[in-house]
């Protein structure tokens, strides 16, 4: 347990990295994480996990970020938690925490490192949640890290990176990690690698939006609903298609049916 010098320490060390996030610099630096085990217990109980087994995660992906630049390594760290029910045969619940991302420059001396993480996904989860996507259209590999399961709404919480040509390092987007907390966000190859999102709003409602990347944000450019509504006795369910035009979104279909 931490002694009451080293929890302010530590609390000073984590408003740090808060205030920072991430961090990039032009030479290679051997790592800097450390694992603390009892620090993961308390990390998983605030979700109301309390695993009786927690493994240390270490965990590496390779890839260019362009087709002419050297490989990158992408290296997660964090716990894997198991919790005994001590019954037989039953399932044992098992989840992975990622608290924090290195990025090299496989033959060359850039590195970045990420702070300050927090997920929560089922093991099952290929890669602990990391998928690689070029969300901005710019031809550079971004980042996307799964936060936690979503719920009934089809969405998919999760953290992302777009790479910065600028700044030469990956910058947090908050405008698509906010659209992950409420829809399943994934691009559309055969949309012109629009950004879509689904959400779902009820049994028979769900709400579709493209986005395209324009001046620096996702600008929504077709929105697809439908929803249920009732008028008088009768139900009828609304289908409703808006396009983005001369910078306005406006209706261009709306289709009222009758409910069975």
């Amino acid at each position: 347990m931490f002694n009451k010098h080293s929890q302010y320490l530590f609390f000073l060390i984590t408003v740090m990295l808060a205030l920072t996030g991430c961090a990039a610099t032009k030479t290679a630096q051997p790592s800097t994480v450390t694992y603390d085990l009892e620090w993961a217990k308390a990390q998983f109980a605030l979700s109301g996990f309390e695993p009786t087994e927690i493994k240390p995660i270490l965990y590496t992906e390779k890839r260019p970020i362009l087709i002419d630049m050297n490989a990158f390594e992408f290296t997660l760290h964090g716990y894997s938690g198991i919790e005994d029910t001590g019954k037989s045969n039953s399932y044992l619940p098992e989840f992975n925490m990622i608290y924090a991302m290195e990025i090299k420059e496989i033959g060359g001396d850039y590195y970045q490192k990420i702070d300050v993480l927090s997920t929560m996904v089922n093991a099952y989860r290929a890669g602990y949640g990391l998928i690689f996507e070029d969300w901005n259209k710019d031809g550079f590999t971004d980042i996307q890290l799964h936060k936690y399961e979503g719920g009934s709404m089809g969405n998919a919480p999760s953290l992302f990176w777009l790479w910065d040509a600028g700044k030469k390092m990956f910058v947090g987007n908050k405008q698509l990690e906010e659209i992950s907390e409420y829809s399943s966000v994934y691009i559309k190859r055969e949309e012109n690698n629009l950004v879509r999102s689904f959400t779902k709003t009820g049994a028979d409602g769900y709400c579709l939006v493209y986005y395209n990347y324009i001046g620096g944000e996702f600008v929504m450019v077709e929105k697809e609903e439908q929803y249920a509504e009732g008028i008088g006795d009768v139900t009828y369910i609304i289908h409703r298609v808006s396009k983005l035009i001369d910078g306005e979104m406006k209706v261009v279909s709306e289709t009222k049916t009758k409910a069975e």
